[in-house]
């Protein structure tokens, strides 16, 4: 079955994704005969296996149209290396890019691009624990022949060029240390904690202990020892014919076979059971938080359906401990900013069952953990909270197969390619519906409560603390603390209370007053009584998926200049619940249901953002009305959020990214307050009340417009609004205009700004930006927008080419960006450098600009930058996101509907003479601000 899916809630507090390793006994023949389950495979997979061992899947999908992706997938990764070989699975995988026998160094990218691909969303690859994966996703199927070349000549053809190899040592060190932040080192001290074995708990390019120079040979012969035939998987979905593509794959790789010795599976040693211990991790930037674990033998791989079984039970189990825990952490007067439980599958090495809670001035976490343990050990699990949990796992396994018939090709190979690397079975959603009701026919509380004795009830725990704060010497004083904590013995916390969905009727329904069709886009707009708004666009490019989001208000427009609070403080309003329902009531009255609560502030509006189904529209629809009709800023929640808030803060400046995002709004607003981010006494002053008096004159009246996208009709559309936000209150008011010098600016000309980050919690890298001032409002110019957006394609592969082919950065990007508020906008382009390094970015994105003013731009290079582009945008107009995307982009229809219409014929009219003159036109000295966050 196909336990990606299983294992998601399992792997929640993981703070990197961790792919778990093959089984360290599999004999070298271990790809033949697979897969080794009595759950049976999807039918609709071509599975095979070649003479060399080589497994492949095939699975024709026609979601996205024409499109393809291609996975090849290695059983190896950083925890197969030797002391000596840190960082090489990493370092290989680099190398891949960069030459082999029939792409020479560059050629590959330059290859890929005239395909249609972009590097780092289209094409990409990623090293784990026990996996290394390459991705290739083709917008045109009649390509997948050049895909499976290229994984040919990665596969067995690399070619480890000496000069390669020094020039990438940089660009791999500098991805280390992008991720080599003080929450990674945190994560990383509790892993090795827990587990105890170096091979086991070995991670990608963790820590200074990477080899930042192995030879070429060295390299090589890693390559040859692990890159073999019977080790691979190669993965194949998209709009194919699986027989030709079969007969394919058989030709091109029939004679690859394995060169020198092969490598050895490593044997992982993890104690289990060893008592009461404690760690502390001090390192400021870390974040907060204690946990509480235990340590388990291993789930047994690969899964049949008696261990499915049992995980399925474990997961319910963990489902109702996070339901309880949330619960507890919600009440008193100081309310905790959160909890939960975790089960994690380590690497087939143990099972790390855990408790955890963040950490603030006012928490008393170990007696929380040991009060939320005993609730959950001697508070029997109810009826209606294993109900609650079963319905909700049954309806997301009815979603599933409602939307079998267009799940997205690139998501469906992932899943393909992980599940064979493990060896496990890739089945259909229909089969897992039914082994699922099999799975929970009978289950009754006692198995559940069961299920939480065995991960939490035996023994004491290994307790394990991340705090600043924490002085020398203060595991003792946590493992004095727990003692004192477990022999209190206070009566266990109740099981939580299940409440009904109150929210179901709004008055009578809304009247429709006027309704106009847009037949060339598919959208049609229609006014209620109330002057409610909606905008739908129905389309079934995927099943049973509807996207829904409700504006209102003016957003950041109406906001005072001189706070920054207002900026920050609705990220606390859905915190507070219902009138009659607190979040964490509303989550187990709406089990079972598909629904999303996002809220958020934007530059013209608020705005609510939700996916569900087309049978759940309803509700979804019904929970926006009740949060405009009933909010419940409730402080507890309001509490919560502030404190979450104030955590985030404390761990912001520990990284370059952190102090970018926190300082650069407001610098490229010249200052204005409503782009900044609040400080921790404005934040730690701010009350519940001050919320509601922003918020509630927006709720209760001001313009309100839906938009409703996907697998819907109009008339269901338009009963579900008129039934709720249709049958509110008269709203009153337009959306705000945009006008020509709107109320914000661009600090055009100002000296370059540096940013520092915490003291000894870098890495040694810097975050260099340049910002130029563009044109402002969204829609002003499509043809220049497009133009721009060209501009950044080209100007981002040239400084590819130029700091990362010198191994000086991993990260480069360019983008322009705009406003649907305010006449604003800005054209930008980052890099992530090694400490000091910054100007040397700078130095060469103006001499790259200088050449593209210049018209110094190829034909095939132009090409080279369009395809990809025009390809991604065609796909994304198959989606539900994008035409979501433009029907919530302002308030101007006219606007919206016009970008819907000739944004693609934009971009194909494009020329290098028009991405020259936008350059010249906006990319001055004069209009450019440079900041650099970091060392």
């Amino acid at each position: 079955m196909r336990i990606f899916s299983w294992r998601a809630a399992a792997l929640a507090f993981v703070l990197l994704a961790v792919v778990p390793a093959a089984a360290a006994d599999r004999p070298r023949g271990w790809a033949q005969g697979w897969p080794k389950s009595d759950i049976a495979p999807d039918p609709a997979i071509r599975l095979g296996v070649l003479p060399n061992g080589m497994r492949y899947a095939i699975l024709k999908n026609g979601t996205p149209a024409d499109a393809v992706s291609v996975r090849f997938s290695v059983a190896v990764g950083s925890s197969y290396e030797e002391p000596g070989q840190r960082g090489f699975s990493h370092f290989v995988e680099h190398m891949a890019f960069r030459g082999s026998k029939n792409y020479p160094d560059g050629e590959l990218n330059r290859t890929l691009e005239r395909l249609g691909l972009r590097f780092g969303a289209d094409t990409n690859a990623f090293t784990g624990q026990n996996m290394t994966g390459f991705m290739f996703n083709l917008p045109h199927a009649k390509d997948v022949g050049e895909a499976l070349a290229i994984a040919r000549d990665v596969a067995g053809n690399v070619s480890f060029d000496p000069k390669a190899v020094e020039t990438e040592a940089g660009v791999v060190m500098s991805e280390a240390a992008l991720r080599d932040s003080p929450g990674f080192r945190a994560f990383l001290t509790q892993y090795q904690f827990e587990l105890r074995d170096p091979r086991a708990s070995a991670m990608p390019g963790s820590e200074a202990s990477i080899i930042q120079h192995p030879t070429a040979e060295a390299l090589r012969d890693y390559y040859r020892a692990w890159y073999r035939p019977e080790r691979a998987v190669l993965v194949v979905v998209g709009d194919v014919d699986p027989d030709a593509v079969a007969k394919d794959i058989a030709v091109r790789f029939a004679d690859w076979k394995g060169v020198g010795r092969a490598g050895r599976d490593p044997v992982f040693h993890v104690p289990m059971n060893r008592g009461l211990e404690a760690r502390v991790f001090r390192e400021a930037g870390a974040g907060a938080q204690m946990a509480m674990i235990w340590v388990k033998p291993p789930l047994a791989h690969p899964l049949d359906r008696a261990h499915g079984k049992q995980l399925r039970i474990d997961t319910i189990a963990i489902q109702i401990a996070n339901r309880r825990l949330a619960a507890m952490a919600a009440e008193g007067e100081h309310p905790l900013t959160g909890a939960s439980a975790s089960q994690m599958d380590a690497l087939r090495a143990a099972s790390l069952n855990s408790l955890r809670v963040d950490l603030d001035e006012a928490s008393q976490p170990l007696a929380f953990l040991t009060e939320a343990r005993r609730s959950l050990l001697d508070t029997p699990v109810t009826q209606a909270e294993l109900d609650s949990v079963v319905t909700a796992q049954k309806a997301a396994a009815q979603r599933s197969v409602a939307s079998a018939n267009t799940r997205t090709t690139s998501r469906l190979a992932a899943e393909l390619a992980s599940n064979a690397i493990l060896g496990e079975v890739s089945s259909s959603p229909a089969q897992d519906r039914a082994i699922l009701d099999e799975d929970l026919a009978g289950l009754t509380p006692e198995q559940v409560g069961a299920a939480l004795k065995s991960m939490f009830g035996a023994g004491d725990p290994l307790i394990f603390v991340s705090d600043p704060a924490a002085t020398e010497g203060f595991e003792a004083a946590v493992i004095q603390a727990y003692r004192a904590a477990v022999a209190d013995n206070k009566p266990a916390a109740a099981a939580s209370t299940i409440v009904p969905w109150p929210y179901t009727d709004f008055g009578p329904p809304g009247r429709v007053v006027e309704s106009h069709d847009a037949p060339d886009i598919g959208v049609t707009t229609q006014r209620f009584a109330n002057n409610v708004r909606l905008l739908v666009r129905p389309s079934h490019t995927r099943v049973n998926q509807v996207l829904v989001s409700v504006r209102f208000g003016s957003g950041r427009v109406a906001l005072a200049k001189d706070s920054a609070i207002p900026n920050w403080i609705f990220g606390g309003f859905t915190s507070g619940g219902l009138g009659a329902l607190s979040t964490t009531q509303m989550t187990t009255a709406l089990s079972g249901k598909s629904y999303g609560l996002g809220f958020g502030l934007g530059d013209s509006s608020f705005a609510f953002g939700g996916q569900t189904t087309p049978q759940d529209l309803e509700t979804q629809l019904q929970l926006f009305a009740a949060y405009i009709k009933d909010p419940g800023f409730r402080t507890a929640g309001f509490e919560q959020f502030k404190q979450r808030s104030i955590n985030r803060l404390r761990t912001a400046d520990a990284t370059p990214s952190g102090v970018m995002m926190l300082n650069s709004a407001a610098i490229l607003h010249a200052g204005d307050k409503r782009w900044a981010s609040p400080g921790i006494a404005e934040i730690s002053a701010a009350k519940v009340e001050d919320l509601k008096a922003l918020v509630a004159p927006a709720l209760a009246q001001g313009p309100l417009e839906v938009v409703i996208t996907g697998d819907i009709t109009v008339e269901a559309a338009s009963r579900a609004v008129a039934a709720t936000l249709g049958a509110l209150p008269e709203r009153h008011g337009e959306g705000p205009k945009v006008t020509a010098g709107s109320d914000t600016g661009f600090p055009g000309g100002a000296q370059p700004v540096m940013l520092p980050i915490s003291a000894d919690t870098a890495a040694g890298q810097t975050l260099a930006s340049m910002s130029w001032a563009t044109r402002g409002y969204f829609f002003a110019d499509l043809k220049e927008d497009a133009s721009l957006r060209m501009l950044a394609a080209i100007l981002r592969e040239r400084l590819l080419a130029e700091v990362r082919g010198s191994g000086l950065s991993y990260s480069v990007s360019a983008s322009p960006a705009y406003s649907t508020g305010f006449d604003f906008g800005y054209f930008q382009a980052n890099a992530t450098m090694p400490a000091g390094k910054s100007q040397v970015f700078f130095d060469a994105a103006s001499k790259t600009i200088a050449a593209l003013k210049a018209g110094d731009i190829g034909a095939d290079e132009f090409e080279r930058s369009r395809s990809p582009m025009l390809a991604s945008f065609r796909q994304s107009m198959q989606t539900n996101d994008y035409w979501s995307g433009i029907l919530n982009a302002g308030w101007d229809i006219d606007a919206k509907f016009d970008r819907a219409r000739h944004y693609e014929q934009a971009l194909e009219s494009v020329t290098p003479a028009d991405v020259a003159a936008v350059a010249r036109k906006y990319l001055t000295d004069g209009r450019m601000i440079k900041i650099s966050a970091g060392m």
